[in-house]
């Protein structure tokens, strides 16, 4: 039997998803529109210039910083969740909040699909930075390496597309892991 926030995340995966896309539009547009003021009859440059160090630099720290800040984001937003203290699920316990209706009821697998929501609009837009970066260098340089990064950022955005399966599961992960989170705090247990 499927829970009711189950049935719900259909409805909020679609925020994500439409998200994630318009990243995947927004940076195939701007590598086209670089591409077109290049000039595709010009040749590729494939040597280490200062601003292809930079971005080299930016994609390291890129992948580090997406490594670390959706998962500090996470750790932070169950705890919160966990001490009752999730910023939106505050504001929805109002009785007069006009946002009550469309956030629907704010148990911990509601608040959980918000942090996922945040989570992945974190890490791609982190991705989507590096990506934009990448395509400034090819179209300023004509660097490669610029060209290159720039596709297998589009790529790297693509898969981070929510799907159903993958947010259930997350979400159910993540109250197993608070679960046993409370288990380990209970004297005696």
């Amino acid at each position: 039997m499927t829970s009711s926030w189950q049935q719900e995340v259909d409805k909020r995966i679609r925020v994500s998803q439409i998200t994630v896309g318009a990243m995947v539009a927004g940076s195939l547009v701007f590598l086209v529109v670089a591409m077109a003021v290049r000039g595709l009859h010009r040749p590729l440059r494939w040597e280490w210039t200062p601003m292809t160090l930079m971005l080299a630099g930016c994609a390291v720290a890129g992948v580090v910083a997406g490594l670390i800040v959706p998962a500090a984001l996470v750790r932070r937003g169950c705890r919160a969740i966990l001490d009752g203290r999730f910023p939106l699920a505050q504001t929805a316990a109002s009785e007069h909040d006009a946002t009550q209706a469309s956030l629907g009821p704010m148990d911990e697998p509601y608040q959980l699909m918000l942090l996922f929501h945040m989570k992945t609009l974190m890490a791609t837009a982190l991705v989507e930075g590096v990506g934009c970066f990448a395509i400034a260098t090819y179209m300023v340089e004509g660097s490669g390496f610029g060209l290159g990064l720039a596709l297998l950022a589009v790529v790297a955005i693509l898969l981070r597309m929510p799907t159903r399966a993958a947010t259930i599961h997350w979400i159910e992960d993540q109250l197993h892991l608070m679960e046993q989170e409370r288990a380990w705090e209970r004297p005696g247990s």
